[in-house]
């Protein structure tokens, strides 16, 4: 289960205490343009924070896994991190890092829009950083969510090649102003569109 910053409040424990999860997925952390973690945005300080630290401890005491997010969303941010290996070392140091420090099981990996040239160097990625949390932590995961288009196939491929230990590729949709009427991530269609839950 993915627990965004923006519902860490009170009451979300005992909300917590009644589902039946395998793992807690704590969304989001990211990178600064060096590299560190931000330690600026909510999702880390909500992580980080009395809260965070009891949800963590809350689930370990209840046998459930607890994996830190992170994302990197943005073609321009996802370029300039995939083109440059030292900013990505960078970022899987410090992610092992706070893994270590909040006492997370696993990392899951979220980037979304991505150039396609960029894949193998995805690919890449997700390894390094999963022999790392690894080397850290002999019981360590790393999971990934992807696109459910083909893009996001393509970097569920190398992130299955690279190890991960659970991939998601994210087939739900939003509803915006521009949406065609019906259901936004069908299961099948009947307006003659291609994608579906099912292709």
């Amino acid at each position: 289960g993915y627990l965004p910053y923006w519902e860490m409040d009170a009451g979300i424990d005992d909300h917590l205490r009644d589902l039946p999860l395998t793992t807690l997925a704590l969304f989001s952390v990211t990178h600064t343009t060096r590299g560190a973690i931000s330690t600026t945005q909510p999702g880390y300080r909500a992580i980080t924070g009395d809260l965070g630290r009891q949800l963590i401890e809350d689930a370990h005491d209840r046998g459930t896994r607890v994996e830190l997010v992170y994302t990197s969303f943005g073609s321009r941010r996802n370029t300039r991190l995939f083109e440059d290996l030292e900013r990505q070392d960078a970022v899987i140091e410090n992610l092992v890092e706070l893994m270590d420090e909040t006492g997370a099981d696993g990392i899951n990996v979220d980037v979304e829009v991505l150039d396609p040239t960029l894949v193998l160097a995805y690919g890449g990625f997700v390894k390094r950083l999963r022999t790392a949390a690894l080397h850290e932590d002999d019981d360590a995961t790393v999971s990934v969510a992807t696109g459910a288009g083909p893009t996001g196939a393509a970097m569920a491929k190398v992130a299955a090649d690279a190890g991960a230990d659970r991939i998601f590729l994210m087939g739900y949709d939003y509803r915006v102003a521009s949406s065609s009427p019906g259901a936004s991530a069908p299961i099948d269609r009947s307006d003659g569109g291609l994608r579906s839950l099912r292709w």
